[in-house]
């Protein structure tokens, strides 16, 4: 029998409706290979990316599986869905500080993680809420600690609870608060102050202690923390030589001056 009586096609018909008829099986070839493509992309990222390995970077006093289970990291997920914003958000509710992310396909994931520690006391009402270097309550008590700066006149503020970070009403009161922890933490002063008022964020003062004879520090708005601290650090010794108490006012760090007082 004819080919084109087999197709059902009149052997009169058109020569581009038989050449149609015949190119119908290449194209179901097409659609299975790029079906079969699509599964495999859908395998791969389903099998290929799983978290076998999770590797700690830093020390901690927490265990190795107590620390996962704060990240809340499950092995066997997908390395690629795993959301880094989470991940830090759940560690900002513990006693660990995640430092860093990184992600080593197709199976690793490495947190560099290190325990907080107090840097700062926290004055409301009667009690001292301690706080780390990123704000977070890391324990309350009813009197201050040793060398350990208190900050005073802190108004306004709440989520005063162990393990959470404190909230501020004020955008400028928050960042007085957190550039004077994170500069007298790194510049290494934080024992040489006794207490910070920020009542008046337009002037901001600090006490330091006995050792620099009583000596009153006026720092001005929350602006340039970086550099009024380090012109206290660079002035304090020339204070210091006049063995008396007075006033130290970095207000313009350029140009700091020292009043003995009268």
């Amino acid at each position: 029998m004819p080919m084109d009586a087999q197709l059902g096609l009149p052997q009169d018909a058109p020569a581009h409706k038989r050449k149609a008829r015949r190119k119908l099986p290449g194209s179901l070839w097409l659609l299975l290979i790029l079906l079969g493509v699509l599964i495999g992309i859908i395998c791969v990222w389903r099998f290929g990316f799983q978290l076998t390995t999770i590797r700690l970077i830093g020390t901690s006093t927490c265990s190795n599986d107590e620390i996962i289970a704060i990240s809340h990291l499950k092995y066997g997920q997908n390395l690629l869905e795993v959301d880094e914003d989470s991940i830090r958000a759940n560690f900002r509710r513990s006693m660990v500080s995640l430092q860093g992310i990184q992600k080593e396909y197709p199976h690793t994931l490495y947190l560099k993680i290190k325990d907080r520690k107090p840097i700062a006391a926290l004055m409301s009402g009667q009690n001292y809420y301690i706080l780390d270097e990123e704000g977070i309550v890391l324990s309350t008590t009813d009197e201050p600690k040793e060398n350990m700066p208190i900050f005073e006149g802190v108004v306004g503020i709440s989520n005063l609870v162990v393990g959470l970070e404190v909230t501020f009403s004020g955008s400028r009161l928050r960042t007085a608060v957190f550039s004077l922890i994170t500069e007298l933490n790194e510049q290494a002063f934080t024992g040489k102050v006794a207490s910070i008022n920020v009542l008046d964020v337009d002037d901001i003062t600090m006490e330091l202690r006995d050792e620099a004879n009583n000596i009153h520090v006026r720092l001005g708005d929350e602006e340039n923390m970086r550099a009024k601290i380090g012109s206290v650090r660079s002035t304090l010794p020339f204070a210091l030589q006049f063995g008396i108490s007075g006033t130290l006012d970095v207000r313009v760090p350029e140009h700091p001056y020292f009043l003995p007082n009268q």
